[in-house]
């Protein structure tokens, strides 16, 4: 069993907290700091505004210009598979009503295969993915008076606001932004019979050289010049495969062209291969599954031809091309044919669609990404499954440590609390990287402990998101439930300490884990039932609250690690107290304040028969930990090099344990950034090691915990 070196008891830890308490003892002094320091910052701010070019943030712009549904929205943040669609298919590919009929269709047919479909449009402007019933009537309806977007329209159509309906290319663009991998549609668009004399080749050959997304679809339209369109197609380095027993590369309407795929794939498992190897590679290029459609439901292929050459000579004469060519191409085939050609098409529609979801099923299930619904199994006798779930951070620590030597001799003292001369300048030091966020400390302190865990949390589909999956797998972590957010920053906590190790300053971006929603952690919860569930002050009130309705309905404690003084607060709202599920907390003194302060009835203090000799930094705050115990019965007091401070009550009456800790030398101090986290782990991992039940006569219940808090200290 490894050990976790617990470092609350550190010289830095001691420093730190006598800088806290000088500070806490002069307040009026700090508020004229404070003050001032904000007078300045702003003034500062207005100097790099009218002096430096101030660039937004566009991956923010983009994710306010995504509407998902809320279908699309819980299955991506689940990890569950999604198909995404076009809606040009829908507005120009097929005449009202048939064209809202087969899209209900299609949608339903992805549905009935466990998949989620992700309609894509651009509805007043703003990229909706996935589309409500009522929108997919009204592009039924508006058919061609909807602006038909590619990648060159969508910037115009969403500035003015307009209706657009995506083609394959718009929709692989959005579609990848959003993080779907599996895009269905009719057909692919290519190279257009006498393109050596007009250049119309399609956006859509482009877009799969440059967009990694697997599109699902019966080959090209057979209106088209199949051979060079295949031509174009390796050139621009996109893989194609038939999806059957053979290589015929499929004409849309038949199941041949008399031209061959390079390969050919006959399994949905197969094809997710192919798709993660893409994406492991970086290759950065689309992928063509061309599905033949089925024999019954092709065109007689003679028929076919002779109208596609009618209606190309009658677009020529009517001098009909771009993209107007296509939508008068289909259409006029359909009325040559007498709806023969029609039929086919939705017929294959249909059948890409379910091909489509098969291959999106077999990718989730290969990537390992889970939905949160099946976090781990209910518990069995002799069962190694999770006992403990962990809900919370998982972040990139930036730590900058300021050099002792670059400093006035005045200032090397690790007593001296002046840290003025840091301000307004730049101070030689060191700066590294790690993974840290709270949830994740608590939940590898405990996994190291020996205590089956699983941690639930959300990064974003940015650099440092990729960063932590990464350590996160090589450091032995179950990652199949860190879920990606599409379009969201990773949190960061970015920490200045002092050359001791004292923390200086911090912001912790954290704004991500909102995502972390009500229904992801309750079903999480309902399907896990682990033993205890542990939450950290980052998400948000509406999250607990839910955890603690759904921890109460299944008679599971919850613990909460309150993280900082402003998210320790969130504890104390009404409705979570109420369910009485929050059985445990372990804030620091600071903490402790100001969740007794936020409490919303007029806790007091029970002390009575308490018959304890404390230190007096300790003693402080004995009776707002005792208050606060009338809303969470047990805390874990944690006091930094002063050790921690147990509380536990059941009904009037209350006992108390205080355990000190040896301070470490300062040359086995490496560092105090999630101590207290580590801490918690370790408590975690021990209160769930324990055979007897917590619900024992409140003395025996002290020992029970007094075990752990002693274990978690040595961190055995």
């Amino acid at each position: 069993m490894q050990r976790v070196r617990f470092l609350l008891g550190s010289r830095a830890c001691l420093q730190r907290a006598r800088l806290r308490t000088t500070l806490l003892r002069d307040t009026e002094a700090t508020r004229c700091v404070s003050s001032r320091y904000l007078r300045t910052s702003q003034a500062r701010l207005k100097f790099f505004h009218q002096n430096y070019d101030y660039q937004p943030d566009y991956k923010d712009a983009l994710s306010q210009s995504f509407q998902y549904s809320e279908e699309v929205q819980s299955a991506l943040a689940e990890g569950r598979p999604v198909v995404a669609l076009e809606s040009t298919i829908i507005s120009h590919g097929m005449a009202y009503p048939h064209n809202a009929q087969t899209a209900n269709a299609v949608e339903d047919i992805i549905r009935s295969n466990g998949c989620v479909p992700a309609t894509i449009a651009i509805m007043d402007g703003k990229v909706n993915i996935g589309l409500t019933p009522e929108h997919l009537e009204k592009l039924g309806e508006m058919g061609a008076k909807s602006h038909k977007t590619s990648r060159r329209d969508l910037a115009v159509v969403m500035a003015h606001k307009w209706t657009g309906s995506t083609t394959v290319s718009a929709s692989m663009i959005l579609a990848h932004r959003a993080g779907i991998k599996v895009f269905v549609t009719g057909g692919i668009g290519g190279v257009h019979r006498g393109a050596e004399q007009s250049m119309d080749v399609s956006a859509d050959l482009y877009e799969l050289g440059r967009t990694p997304i697997a599109v699902v679809c019966a080959g090209a339209k057979s209106i088209l010049d199949i051979e060079k369109t295949l031509e174009v197609l390796e050139t621009q380095g996109v893989t194609v495969a038939t999806y059957g027993s053979t290589k015929a590369f499929p004409a849309f309407y038949t199941p041949e062209s008399g031209y061959e795929s390079p390969f050919n794939v006959s399994d949905p498992d197969t094809a997710a291969r192919i798709i993660e190897a893409n994406a492991r590679l970086q290759l950065n290029s689309g992928l063509v599954f061309a599905v033949p459609i089925p024999t019954e439901d092709a065109a007689e292929a003679q028929g076919i031809q002779d109208a596609i050459d009618q209606s190309l000579r009658e677009a020529r004469q009517q001098q009909i091309r771009g993209k107007d060519e296509t939508p008068f191409l289909l259409k006029r085939v359909s009325e040559l044919t007498g709806g023969k050609s029609l039929a086919s098409n939705i017929a294959l529609v249909r059948n890409n669609a379910r091909i489509g979801s098969d291959i999106a099923k077999s990718l989730a299930k290969l990537t390992g990404r889970r939905p949160f619904s099946n976090l781990s199994r209910p518990l069995e006798d002799n069962d190694k499954a999770a006992k403990l779930l962990v809900i919370g951070g998982v972040a990139v620590d930036v730590t900058a440590t300021i050099q002792a030597s670059d400093l006035p001799t005045t200032l090397q003292s690790p007593s001296a609390p002046n840290t003025s001369s840091y301000l307004y300048t730049s101070t030689p030091g060191s700066i590294k990287q790690s993974i840290g966020g709270v949830g994740r400390n608590m939940a590898q302190a405990a996994q190291q402990c020996g205590q089956t865990t699983c941690l639930a949390s959300v990064v974003g589909d940015d650099d440092f998101g990729k960063r932590v999956t990464q350590a996160l797998h090589e450091a032995g972590m179950d990652i199949s439930d860190i879920k990606t957010i599409p379009h969201q920053r990773t949190a960061v906590y970015n920490a200045i300490h002092g050359p001791h190790g004292d923390l200086i300053a911090a912001v912790a971006d954290m704004d991500i884990f909102s995502h972390l929603s009500p229904s992801m952690v309750c079903t999480a919860i309902k399907q896990i039932k682990p033993s205890l569930v542990a939450f950290d002050g980052n998400i948000a009130s509406e999250t607990m609250i839910s955890i603690g309705k759904t921890c109460r309905a299944l008679n599971i404690p919850a613990f909460f690690e309150p993280t900082s003084v402003p998210k320790s607060i969130k504890a104390m709202h009404p409705a979570l107290l109420q369910t009485e599920a929050l059985q445990f907390a372990s804030p620091n003194e600071y903490e402790l304040m100001a969740m007794v302060d936020a409490a919303p009835l007029a806790i007091h203090s029970l002390g009575t028969d308490l018959q304890i000799d404390l230190p007096e930094y300790p003693s402080r705050y004995l009776d707002a930990a005792v208050a606060l115990s009338t809303c969470i019965p047990t805390l874990f007091l944690k006091l930094g090099a002063w050790g921690c401070l147990l509380v536990t009550r059941s009904k009037a009456s209350v006992r108390c344990k205080y355990f000190p800790v040896d301070v470490l030398s300062e040359s086995k101090v490496v560092s105090v950034t999630g101590a207290g986290d580590s801490f918690v782990g370790t408590v975690l991992a021990n209160l769930l090691g324990q055979r007897e039940p917590l619900e024992a006569d409140l003395d025996a219940r002290l020992g029970i915990l007094s075990s752990a808090v002693l274990k978690g200290q040595a961190a055995a």
